[in-house]
């Protein structure tokens, strides 16, 4: 019974954080992108900017999309360690709950004091793979947004002109 109830309550919590996480993920894909480009594109054209002496432009622009890029990190990691905090919640109050159920057993002489301890214990470690279970299943999550991202640019139809030429066999010389 205590490894249905524990089991349940993980999946419970998995379940409630699991669209914010991902979602999170999704925002920070979508914050990295525009951030590395614009550097990128700066970095190569660095001789232009300072031509025209527009350093400060591209600097704001810069520092713009490095804070969202960071803000969008931090609500990810934030929801990340919510997450991990209810699951050790969950596993504190499952504990807390067969304890006391224990004490009132063992007191109506129902069971002993050392069946308690095997059961708080089993329960221990049963929340603890749990907990890494569905923590590692999370990050698989989120690491397949990017594979969800690359699906859906496949997915959308192409632009007008945007079709590659025809291959064209090259001749060469012997």
């Amino acid at each position: 019974p205590a490894a249905v109830v524990v089991g349940t309550v993980y999946t419970a919590v998995y379940l409630r954080n699991r669209m914010a996480i991902r979602t999170a993920r999704r925002r920070v894909s979508a914050a990295r992108g525009p951030a590395i480009a614009h550097f990128a594109e700066t970095a190569q054209g660095s001789r232009t900017v300072k031509v025209y002496g527009r350093q400060a432009l591209f600097t704001h622009r810069f520092n713009d999309l490095n804070w969202n890029l960071q803000r969008e990190r931090t609500t990810q990691q934030r929801k990340t360690a919510q997450f991990s905090l209810q699951m050790a919640c969950a596993t504190a109050l499952a504990l807390l709950a067969f304890g006391i159920l224990g004490l009132w057993l063992k007191n109506q002489g129902w069971i002993s004091l050392g069946q308690i301890v095997v059961v708080l214990t089993q329960i221990w470690l049963l929340s603890t793979t749990l907990q890494q279970y569905f923590e590692y299943v999370l990050q698989l999550e989120e690491a397949l947004t990017g594979a969800e991202r690359l699906d859906d640019y496949l997915r959308r139809p192409t632009e007008e002109f945007s079709a590659l030429p025809a291959p064209r066999l090259i001749a060469t010389t012997h």
